[in-house]
């Protein structure tokens, strides 16, 4: 069963209190206008909705809390429009040296990913994520309750 925790921070994710929301899509004004001579400024001063995000992984369970934070202020410090979060796995070992992994869908990770979402929203990053951690990613199948 789904808990209320994980549907909490999606609504979250597209509002941004402190910073300008970053669309995902242009309005439809913008992309069915033609081309111009104001496309040579727009391409050489972009608008942020025009800005690549990057992959964002929590590595089997490789992830604490001040990791997170740091690497969400160095992606907003580099410019970068938002994040794209998977959970990845692939050893079945766990990572060497991490003593406490965090296991996809447990309530640590639950959390941590509320945090992710929360950092981004203070940074204005765009947040989204996978939908499906599941073979695909190298974790076994898990079955609702």
């Amino acid at each position: 069963m789904m808990k209320k925790s994980l549907i909490a921070f999606a609504g979250i994710c597209p509002i941004y209190a402190d910073k300008e929301i970053v669309k995902a899509i242009p309005d439809t004004t913008l992309l069915q206008r033609p081309f111009d001579a104001q496309d040579a400024t727009l391409f050489h001063s972009p608008k942020k909705m025009f800005f690549p995000e990057t992959w964002f992984h929590y590595v089997n369970g490789n992830v604490d809390r001040a990791g997170i934070t740091a690497d969400l202020e160095a992606i907003a410090a580099s410019g970068l429009a938002g994040v794209q979060f998977f959970h990845g796995g692939g050893f079945s070992d766990g990572w060497k040296g991490v003593t406490e992994p965090v296991y996809c869908l447990s309530d640590k990770w639950e959390s941590l990913v509320q945090h992710t979402a929360s950092e981004a929203q203070r940074l204005g990053l765009r947040f989204t994520m996978q939908n499906c951690p599941g073979s695909g990613m190298g974790h076994e199948r898990r079955t609702v309750d």
